[in-house]
């Protein structure tokens, strides 16, 4: 199971507790949805300018807008079929621009990051146009977002702690074999689903 489906519950029950989410009750979830993105870019200049703890304090900006947009339009009642849909877009281009400011320095093991960051969505997201699933589904979680993230986090803290490129250099190599790894995961789980689903519509 991916760090994202573990720390879930307990991401919830902060920004109940802390009531966090209810400060930005002003704002039109679609627009903390924006702030990500701004969030993104921003990370992706300070990683252009190698100004890493910049980049770090941006990146904890953007997950903290990703949590909220959603946690906001649940509690002003605003949840929009465009809102789901931007949201994830946003993701993707936040991770893009990441990967793209490490691309300087870093160009083969940006790509292969990148490549299966997008590898890993895409199998999940193919799945469901194959054929029509009912409900949901506990995909494989390994290599998701909030795996991707902490290793990255991890790797721009080493840096700033020991100064030595190469912690940069392994988070993004981790990243590409952890989503390669989810990527393979989902296409063996999607073969599954589909040949199960496949043989319940027969019956």
């Amino acid at each position: 199971m991916g760090t994202i489906k573990k720390l879930r519950p307990v991401g919830g029950w902060i920004i109940q507790k802390t009531r966090v989410a209810y400060l930005l009750t002003w704002m039109h979830p679609n627009a903390i949805t924006i702030l990500n993105l701004i969030s993104g870019f921003l990370v992706f200049y300070f990683i252009y300018r190698q100004q890493f703890l910049s980049a770090l304090i941006c990146i904890g900006l953007s997950i903290f807008f990703d949590l909220m947009d959603g946690a906001v339009a649940r509690i002003t009642g605003k949840k929009t079929s465009f809102g789901g849909y931007l949201d994830p877009i946003v993701d993707k281009t936040v991770e893009f621009l990441i990967y793209l400011g490490f691309s300087i320095n870093f160009p083969l093991e940006s790509f292969a990051a990148m490549g299966a960051s997008f590898l890993i969505g895409d199998a999940k997201t193919w799945a469901y146009t194959q054929k029509s699933l009912p409900g949901n589904f506990d995909w494989p979680g390994i290599g998701d977002k909030g795996d991707r993230y902490i290793v990255l986090i991890l790797g721009i803290i080493f840096f700033i702690i020991f100064q030595k490129a190469i912690y940069l250099q392994y988070s993004l190599i981790a990243i590409s074999i952890l989503g390669f790894l989810g990527f393979l995961s989902r296409v063996l789980y999607a073969r599954k689903i589909l040949r199960d689903n496949h043989h319940e519509g027969n019956e």
